[in-house]
């Protein structure tokens, strides 16, 4: 039996932390590490992390349909 630990990875540089998941945020299914989180405004839309970043919240989008309701313009809660 393996008892190694579970390590998250960053959605947006693919790296992990070595604070594990206290280095960074979980949001539903996505993590994002500190220093990403910190670079999040600073990053141009042809630059690797954003792209990757952006692949991640289109699958998410996409796995989850009834979060469309919420993130919408206009949706009612």
């Amino acid at each position: 039996m393996n008892l190694g630990k579970v390590l998250p990875v960053c959605s947006a540089c693919r790296c992990t932390p070595p604070e594990g998941l206290a280095g960074g945020i979980w949001f539903k299914g996505l993590f994002l590490c500190e220093d990403c989180l910190n670079n999040l405004s600073e990053w141009q839309e042809n630059e690797r992390p954003y792209l990757l970043l952006k692949e991640s919240l289109a699958g998410l989008w996409r796995h989850h349909p009834a979060w469309r309701h919420h993130l919408a313009y206009g949706s009612k809660s």
